[in-house]
């Protein structure tokens, strides 16, 4: 089933795959730009802006509030985290972390997104954090939205790997995956 939310903005020519296990899911306040692609079984949750010719593979999941720019590319069975911001022409061929600006190909980060962050209502004091996080090897969040938003992508990562039979090496290459005050 392809479940599409509301308030839903998908532009001419724009095509969204059938599902081949469970759901294509496009959530509610999201921007599908002209020519793009959906690939099957993809999750993209509320918020979200697909500028045109973008194209997801199967299997991607798309944090909250993320925002593509024109002909980004994103491999089958990667997880984009929350308010990160994929450059125009960007090829993501790896699993990218939340509220981080990228850019290239392959996609390699460029600065913590800190303009997603507070169009996110995030104060200068966990924009800091943040930023602060990524720059530290595994300093932990405290922030309950963000770190929320962390566990939400640390799931999609493993939902995927659970899908095709492996568990996926963390390959985000931005940051270690950093310590949720569970150990």
């Amino acid at each position: 089933m392809v479940y599409i939310g509301d308030h839903v903005w998908i532009e001419n020519y724009a095509t969204i795959q059938a599902p081949l296990y469970d759901t294509t899911q496009i959530a509610s306040d999201t921007a599908v730009g002209a020519y793009c692609h959906v690939g099957h079984d993809s999750l993209i949750r509320q918020g979200v802006t697909l500028a045109a010719h973008c194209s997801l593979g199967g299997f991607v999941t798309v944090g909250r509030g993320a925002n593509f720019g024109t002909g980004v590319r994103v491999h089958q069975r990667c997880a984009i985290g929350a308010w990160a911001m994929i450059g125009a022409g960007a090829v993501v061929v790896r699993h990218i972390a939340p509220a981080v600006t990228v850019i290239g190909v392959p996609a390699q980060m460029l600065s913590v997104n800190r303009e997603g962050l507070q169009r996110a209502s995030y104060d200068q004091n966990t924009i800091s954090t943040i930023s602060e996080m990524y720059l530290s090897d595994g300093a932990s969040p405290t922030e309950p939205r963000f770190v929320h938003e962390l566990e939400l992508f640390y799931a999609d990562i493993d939902r995927w790997g659970r899908a095709c039979g492996v568990i996926p090496e963390w390959k985000c290459g931005l940051a270690p995956r950093v310590s949720l005050g569970e150990e």
